[in-house]
Order: structure tokens, then C-alpha cells, then sequence
């Protein structure tokens, strides 16, 4: 999007200037007007005749832990990754579209080798030049240790530097979805050498740039004003976090804040009827499911996870979630994911089936803690909690912090027994990489070497109909084994003020680079 709107503005002013050339008469041009942009949510002026609020304020229902782009991935690690880092290319969510941002060009010189042309033009805060040297450095780093992209890089084989600003990944594999990997939010470049110096990846390419980092409270960015591509009107952005979304939603009743993200689905009504808020609805690509750690205790026996899979009524697990606000799931995987697959159907409340099942088991009259850390997924807990109980099975639910949470469910190395969690899919079905085979998004820490082959296969699969039945296959051997129990795909709840322009919603990922609101 940014790359699109630095061209736009500089194709209409090439215009103007050269219609105002042919004539003879003195120029009328408004060069003002023209540089008015549609972007996100409404029209943002780059002339300098509109005057801007110098701070736009944004409650975050989640905080950033690290200001590190590779330390983590989710919704705090998207609000902070979109404005302060650029990515190669830009997946263009409304259009379905790549568009350039680093990268001014990319083409495959063969089914596994994509090359890149990069922009000359572009400069790291610090004041030094970027060039291919950089995404060397980031995808390799990013690869081989354990980051929040390492497992989307798994056909990775290398990065060669044809020149300074041409680049070429070479795949072990052909990846249809490598494009798509390139693009994901969290695959951001960072300067060379960037981990080898303290708070190296603190130095960008992006339009803003962080100022000040309180750990669990606030950051705030000041913009970038060597931006190579058009430098925002808003001067600071401020993200605060209010773990109350109640608290959340009166601060920008209150004009206190200027953004409201993810409001509450029982609240959504009060923000609506507000004359100056606007509420904006947007059905997620991400999936609300139970999961055992596979590895030990009952989540490793397969009959203990079907019988609880038939203990589920998702409509009134999805009504004390999130007030009716969702649609239930069959399959885990993204609603809008490529390769989504729904043939096996759901399983159903089944008291009869689930006692077949535990009959099976020798994982009887015991206790099984689950883990969350949101006010939702403790909310559909409960429920379970009470629906498990009718077939015998003992379920204690045990909140914590969303950090320690995460420490807990390392891929490899979990202590936790079953969580209820969420993850947002991506729209390529190669993002299938993430929650089945070696990552930290594996919560059900699965280790199954027939998910790793389909998903390989899949991913340099070319015939459209035989890749769609690679992921159902994998999707059929997830509702087999009920290593993922999924529950519903959320509905998010967007709110900001009335004047506030600027903003692009995601289905998963929000870009707030050029949020404003007028004076």
C-alpha cells in the first residue's frame, strides 16, 4: 500500500505538470488537491493545507514484551511491526494483490529460485545505505534460529547477492506460497549485522520510528522523516494498552484515545449507538480451538481427544465467548485460507460417542488443566469446562498471563496439558506450516512426519485441484486425530473516532503507517 501511494502521488503530479506545460495561459493546477489520497478508512491530505492532530493515541488490548520483530508473532507484534519496518513486498489484503515496497520488481528465474530488484534510494535511521547485503542478513537470521518466521522459511536454501540491489532465494522446493511469505507482516528487513549490536533491529527502513518503550503500559513512535516513501501527517503515534476493554472503550468515548481495537462483542452495541465513534465490523481469518500437548499425559492418547472433541456444542461455547459474535468451526484451519476443506464434517455433541471413546483410554477420573490468558478463551472455557463434566471428564481451568502462556507452549519444550488459543491464518495454504509442523505456533506440539510431507507436497504442488487435496488431506488427518479441537472464527470489533482517517483494516493485521485525524 505505501509503495502504491507514493507512486499515485507521483503519477498525478507528473500529470498536472504536464498538462500545465502544453498551454500557453498561467497554470491553475491546484497541486494540493491532487495529493489528497484515498487511504483505509477515508482521504488523507499529504499538501500540508490540512491541519493534523500532532498524536494519534491507540488502545491496544495487548502489549508488546520486546521491541524485537523476530522475539514474537502476534496482534501487539503486527500493531508495532506494520509502521516502523518495511518488508520487501506488500500483500495488498483488499485487492489480493503483491505491490512493491522494498522491492520495486520480482519475477521466478525458475520454479525454485525468485529474484528481487531492490530500491537504491532507500536509507536506515542511522543514516547508512540499504541494500542486498540487508535481506541477506534478515532471511538468514530469520531462518536459522528460532524466530517467529523460521518455520515459513523451511524451504529456504539460500539468499545470493547478484548485486547490491538485486537478491535471489534460492528453495530447496518449489513454494507457490513463497511470495506470500515474503510479504507476511513479521517478515520485516533489518539492517546487517543487526543482532550483533544491542538493540540492533532498533535501526529501520520503516515510517516510524519508536521514541519510548514502557513494557506492559505504552510505546510511542515519531515519524520518519527520511521515509523514502510519503512521510505521515501525524507527527507521533502512541499505543497504550488497557488489559479492561471496558476501560478501552470509555477512553475513546472520552476522546482520550483515538483508536479502539478489538472491542468487546458484548459492548459493540454501546460503541454503535455512539454518534462519534464509528464501529467497524470485520469477519477474521482466525480460528478459536482447544489443543492438548500431544506429547505426554491424556492429550497423547488419541481416544481421550475424540471423546472430548464429542462433547462440544460449539453454538453455546460461541455465546459465552463472544455474545453469538462468531461462526462455528469444522476445521481449524483459516475460513479464507486457500485449501480450506470442510468434507469430514464436525463431530458433534455426542455423549454416546464420547463414552465409546473413554472406555478406549486408560485416561479415566483424571484432572486435566487447561491454560488461557484472554477473557474470551476463559469465557469458552468454562463452558467446555461444564459440557466435558457431563461425560466424565474433569477439566480445571487455570488463567495466566499471556507471556507465560507462551513460555509454556514452546514447540519441543511445553509443560502445559491443553490450552484454549487462537491463531490467525495467513490467506496461502503453505501458512499450514506454522500450527503442524516445527514452530512455537505448534501448540498441540505435534510431531507428525505425514503432515510434514503433505504440506512439502502441497507447497510445489502446480495442478490446483491436486494441492487442495493435499491440504484436505491434512485437515482430515487433524479431525482424525483431533490434535486441534476448533471451536469458532471470531468477528473483530474496530472502533475510532469520528474524523480519524487513514487507517486499514485487516482481517487479521491492521496498518496504521498513515493514521491522522483532521483538526
Amino acid at each position: 500500500m505505501r509503495k502504491t501511494l507514493a507512486i499515485l502521488l507521483i503519477a498525478l503530479i507528473a500529470f498536472a505538470a504536464f498538462a500545465s506545460g502544453a498551454s500557453e495561459a498561467p497554470t491553475t493546477t491546484n497541486y494540493d488537491d491532487i495529493q489528497e489520497v484515498q487511504v483505509g478508512t477515508g482521504n488523507v491530505d499529504f499538501s500540508g493545507k490540512t491541519k493534523y492532530k500532532k498524536d494519534i493515541v491507540i488502545g491496544v488490548d495487548s502489549m508488546l514484551v520486546t521491541l524485537d520483530p523476530y522475539g514474537t508473532n502476534s496482534a501487539a507484534a503486527a500493531d508495532y511491526d506494520m509502521p516502523c519496518f518495511d518488508r520487501l513486498i506488500n500483500l495488498n489484503e483488499t485487492e489480493g494483490t503483491f505491490e512493491p515496497e522494498l522491492a520495486t520488481s520480482w519475477s521466478w528465474i525458475d520454479l525454485q529460485t525468485l529474484e528481487c530488484k531492490l530500491r537504491n534510494d532507500v536509507k536506515w535511521t542511522d543514516g547508512t545505505q540499504f541494500t542486498a547485503a540487508d535481506v541477506k542478513y534478515t532471511y538468514e537470521y530469520a531462518r536459522d534460529n528460532a524466530t517467529s518466521m523460521s518455520s515459513q522459511l523451511a524451504t529456504l536454501e539460500s539468499v545470493e547477492i547478484v548485486d547490491d540491489y538485486t537478491v535471489r532465494f534460492h528453495l530447496t522446493q518449489p513454494n507457490l506460497d513463497f511470495l506470500n511469505v515474503v510479504s507476511y507482516f513479521g517478515m520485516v528487513i533489518l539492517q546487517n549485522g543487526a543482532y550483533e549490536k544491542e538493540e540492533g533491529y532498533r535501526v529501520t527502513t520503516g515510517a516510524w520510528i519508536v521514541k519510548e518503550f514502557v513494557a506492559g503500559d505504552h510505546y510511542t513512535l515519531t515519524r520518519n522523516m527520511n521515509y523514502w516513501a510519503q512521510i505521515p501527517v501525524t507527527e507521533t503515534i502512541t499505543l497504550k494498552y488497557y488489559p479492561e476493554a471496558s476501560a478501552r472503550l470509555i477512553a475513546l468515548q472520552n476522546g482520550e484515545i483515538d483508536i479502539c481495537l478489538r472491542i468487546l462483542e458484548d459492548e459493540a452495541a454501546i460503541a454503535e449507538a455512539d454518534p462519534n465513534v464509528q464501529l467497524t465490523t470485520i469477519a477474521a481469518n482466525t480460528c478459536i480451538y482447544f489443543a492438548f500437548n500431544t506429547s505426554s499425559g491424556a492429550g497423547s492418547d488419541q481416544n481421550f481427544r475424540l471423546a472430548l472433541a464429542h462433547c462440544l456444542n460449539k453454538e453455546e461455547i460461541i455465546l459465552a465467548a463472544c455474545n453469538g459474535a462468531g461462526t462455528p468451526a469444522v476445521t481449524n484451519w483459516g475460513k479464507g485460507t486457500y485449501g480450506h476443506y470442510e468434507g469430514f464434517g464436525d463431530y458433534g455433541q455426542d455423549y454416546a460417542k464420547a463414552a465409546e471413546y473413554l472406555a478406549k483410554t486408560n485416561y479415566r477420573d483424571i484432572d486435566v488443566i487447561v491454560r488461557v490468558s484472554k477473557a474470551r478463551d476463559l469465557n469458552a472455557l468454562l463452558v467446555i469446562q461444564e459440557q466435558a463434566r457431563k461425560a466424565g471428564i474433569n477439566i480445571i481451568v487455570d488463567p495466566v498471563e499471556a507471556a507465560t502462556l507462551s513460555s509454556m507452549t514452546k514447540y519441543d519444550n511445553p509443560t502445559h496439558e491443553a490450552v484454549v488459543f487462537s491463531y490467525g491464518w495467513a490467506m496461502n495454504g503453505d501458512d499450514a506450516r506454522q500450527p503442524y509442523t516445527a514452530s512455537n505456533v505448534n501448540k498441540a506440539n505435534i510431531h507428525n512426519d505425514r503432515l510434514v510431507e503433505l504440506i512439502n507436497a502441497a507447497a510445489a504442488e502446480t495442478d490446483d485441484t491436486a494441492r487442495k487435496a493435499l491440504y484436505a488431506e491434512v485437515q482430515t488427518i487433524n479431525h482424525e486425530q483431533a490434535y486441534y479441537l476448533p471451536l469458532f472464527y471470531s468477528v473483530i470489533y474496530q472502533g475510532i473516532r469520528n474524523g480519524v482517517t487513514g487507517v486499514i483494516w485487516g482481517s487479521g493485521v491492521n496498518d496504521f503507517t498513515y493514521a491522522c485525524a483532521a483538526l
